[in-house]
């Protein structure tokens, strides 16, 4: 014999759905907000210090129940499952490295020179004004010094 079901959930498994699950609420100071994200960007300098991102964390942060709320250590972790395999968090563009230092350049070691000699960096005029010996002595070293 034919009975007609009662008004309402006719499947079973709909009348058996477990209850939406409530959450703690999640909540931090703003000076503690600014002083766990100040660690974070250091450890991640490509993550943007923006209101979206720190909305997204929160959320995260609610969503998994995390235990003890807003700490540094659950920060940690929001950020490393919201960047991972997508990152869906906001970032900016790393500075670029500095510039390398430039090649340290040993200046020449200043000639000493005794008394009648020449400079090896004299000018043609005091070559043709000077001693014979002076231009002996200023070309044998010069030779010694690798110049023509």
């Amino acid at each position: 014999m034919f009975r007609p079901r009662p008004g309402g959930y006719h499947n079973r498994e709909e009348n058996e759905a477990p209850a939406p699950k409530k959450h703690a609420a999640v909540y931090a100071s703003p000076d503690k907000i600014r002083e766990i994200l100040a660690v974070i960007q250091v450890e991640v300098p490509t993550l943007a210090l923006s209101e979206k991102n720190v909305e997204k964390v929160f959320h995260w942060l609610w969503e998994e129940d995390a235990v003890g709320g807003f700490t540094l250590e659950n920060v940690r972790v929001a950020v490393a499952a919201l960047s991972y395999p997508k990152d869906t968090l906001e970032g900016v563009i790393p500075p670029p490295p500095p510039p390398p230092p430039p090649p340290v350049v040993e200046p020449e070691p200043e000639e000493v020179l005794l008394p009648g000699q020449l400079s090896l960096k004299c000018d043609k005029w005091d070559l043709e004004h000077a001693s014979k010996e002076q231009v002996t002595d200023w070309l044998k070293r010069a030779r010694a010094a690798g110049m023509r």
